[in-house]
C-alpha cells in the first residue's frame, strides 16, 4: 500500500491549509475573515473524510497514524493561537488546549518509546470534542451570537477527553509494568 494515499494526502492538505488560514484571518477585511472561515471548514471536512476513507477503504498506514493527529494538533493550536492574538477567543481556551495537547504528546511519546507500545486511537469523547472545537470556532468566526458558550462547553469536553487520556495512560503504564514482572 502506497504511503501517499488519499487519506494521507488529505492530512497533508490540512497541514498546508494552516498558513493559508492564518494569512486570510490576518487580512483586514470581511473577505479575509470569510475566506479564513471557509478554509477552516474545508480543513474540518478533510479531517472527517481522511479518517472515513482510511477506515472504509482499508487505507490505514503508519504514516497516516502520524499525519492525521499531527494535522489535527497543528491546525487546532495554530488556529487557537491566532484567534487569541486577534481577540476572538479568551486566553484560557489556549491554555486548556496547550496543557491537553502537550501532555498528550509527551504521554504518547513515552508510551511509544519507553513502553514500546501504542495508545489506542482517539476515543468517541475526543472525536466529539474535536468536532465541537471546529464547529464552535466556525460559529465564532461567523459571528453567531453565543458561540463563545459552545466554545466553553468544548473546553469542558476537552478536559474530559484529557482526563480519559490520563486514565488510559495510567492503565497502559500499569499493564506495561505488570508485563515486565
Amino acid at each position: 500500500m502506497t504511503m501517499l494515499n488519499i487519506p494521507n494526502t488529505l492530512s497533508l492538505l490540512r497541514i498546508l491549509l494552516i498558513p493559508v488560514f492564518v494569512y486570510l484571518l490576518n487580512y483586514d477585511s470581511s473577505y479575509g475573515l470569510h475566506m479564513a472561515t471557509a478554509v477552516l471548514a474545508v480543513s474540518y471536512l478533510t479531517d472527517i473524510l481522511d479518517g472515513y476513507i482510511a477506515r472504509s477503504a482499508n487505507m490505514v498506514t503508519e504514516m497516516g497514524k502520524i499525519l492525521d493527529p499531527l494535522a489535527d494538533k497543528l491546525t487546532q493550536l495554530v488556529a487557537v493561537i491566532t484567534l487569541v492574538i486577534k481577540h476572538y477567543i479568551p486566553l484560557i481556551i489556549l491554555i486548556v488546549i496547550l496543557i491537553k495537547e502537550v501532555t498528550q504528546i509527551c504521554g504518547g511519546l513515552y508510551i511509544k518509546f519507553k513502553l514500546k507500545t501504542q495508545m489506542p486511537q482517539a476515543n468517541i469523547l475526543g472525536k466529539i470534542a474535536t468536532g465541537m472545537f471546529y464547529i464552535s470556532i466556525l460559529l465564532l468566526l461567523l459571528s453567531v451570537p453565543y458561540a463563545i458558550y459552545l466554545l466553553y462547553l468544548t473546553a469542558v469536553l476537552l478536559i474530559a477527553a484529557f482526563a480519559n487520556y490520563i486514565i488510559l495512560f495510567v492503565k497502559f503504564k500499569k499493564q506495561s509494568c505488570n508485563n515486565l514482572n
